[in-house]
């Protein structure tokens, strides 16, 4: 999904809207880690994606105003305006990609992802009580 998307969408990667779409989901412009941590991944990895963001335009990288050794991303107007005039299309994506699914089914698949996510989020506390063991 990921190849097709990207040979389509010319403004971003998949990784760049991902991480705009995960910015945007915040009250308060969200740290480089927090953002990172809704992505799962590093705060290096998200950082490269946002310099790139940040030379299009999308995002500005603002220091925080209390500490100013924290990098906020600050969405900008011109991802407003490209989410916009994507909202349309995005919608038709989505109808096609799951168009041979009928309601039950769907409802299955959301389940599962919803059990998906409650693993992945368990796999990560065991991970880390693992480590916690090993520094003791």
């Amino acid at each position: 999904m990921q190849t097709v998307f990207d040979r389509y969408h010319i403004e971003v990667t998949s990784k760049q809207w991902l991480l705009l779409a995960v910015a945007n989901s915040f009250i308060v412009p969200p740290t480089l880690t927090e953002v990172g941590e809704a992505m799962g991944c590093s705060r290096q990895n998200v950082k490269k994606i946002a310099v790139l963001l940040e030379q299009k335009g999308y995002i500005k990288l603002t220091k925080d105003e209390e500490d100013g050794r924290i990098v906020r991303i600050v969405i900008t107007q011109k991802f407003a305006e490209y989410s916009a005039a994507l909202e349309e299309r995005n919608a038709k994506v989505l109808e096609v990609v799951f168009k041979e699914f009928t309601k039950e089914q769907l409802d299955v698949f959301y389940e599962n992802n919803e059990k998906l996510e409650r693993g992945i989020k368990a796999l990560d506390v065991y991970f880390a009580s693992m480590q916690e063991g090993k520094k003791s």
